[in-house]
């Protein structure tokens, strides 16, 4: 069993967490044949747990899905919020909902710093008349895995396919708010074309996806 992480937009972590959301679609891992995703196909798994495409010319190309297969863990990274007074402690909060992160924060954590801003309080009755306190906003991709409150398990193997192909049930589990649009698959369409579009990987180019279907669960220790 592996353990990875996986970035989620703030605007999907409610939905991860309460557990309307249960699927992802992800390129990660599929860039060259995105260059041109029409001129390959999928040929299925070989016999090293490899993902093989066929290119139009003949070529053969093996690829293995990062996100592991199932049974594997993934933790949720996500934005967060960081706060450091007088106690010289930097006290963090998931900048999705403002929940304080409970894990222990050990005590030579520190930002990356070109995040943290110094601000400082001032006033009469202040030794000296001010003191520095400090703020940070900690991306998700700097986010460390003792800090997740999500672990999900994957319950399917993911298996390339087009991300127009998606299924209206599968749309559903994506997170679909009901009621939001005429039906799930359109809500997904749009979705993915604001998140996707200035990547390159826009609903008309059609990319090849991983579809990463999960349940939540507690995190094992070893």
């Amino acid at each position: 069993m592996n353990e990875r992480g996986i970035i989620f937009s703030g605007a999907l972590i409610p939905a991860v967490l309460d557990g309307s959301k249960t699927q992802t679609r992800r390129t990660s891992g599929l860039y060259e044949i995105n260059e041109a995703p029409d001129d390959w196909r999928y040929l299925g798994i070989n016999d090293d747990g490899l993902h093989e495409f066929e290119n139009i010319s003949g070529r053969v190309l093996a690829v293995r899905c990062p996100y592991g297969g199932v049974g594997d863990l993934l933790y949720v990274r996500e934005k967060l919020t960081a706060e450091m007074y007088a106690s010289r402690s930097w006290d963090l909060s998931y900048a999705a909902g403002g929940a304080q992160v409970l894990s222990e924060i050990p005590a030579d954590y520190v930002p990356p710093q070109n995040t943290i801003q110094e601000h400082r309080e001032t006033g009469d009755s202040i030794p000296g008349g001010s003191f520095p306190w400090y703020t940070a906003t900690v991306p998700s991709i700097f986010m460390l895995k003792r800090f997740t409150r999500q672990w999900l398990r994957l319950i399917a193997e993911p298996v390339p396919e087009r991300v127009a192909d998606i299924s209206e049930e599968d749309a559903i589990e994506e997170g679909y708010p009901e009621g939001y649009a005429s039906s799930a698959y359109y809500w997904f369409r749009h979705v993915w074309q604001c998140i996707n579009e200035a990547r390159g990987y826009g609903w008309t180019v059609n990319p090849w996806v991983w579809p990463l279907e999960w349940e939540r669960t507690e995190h094992e220790s070893a």
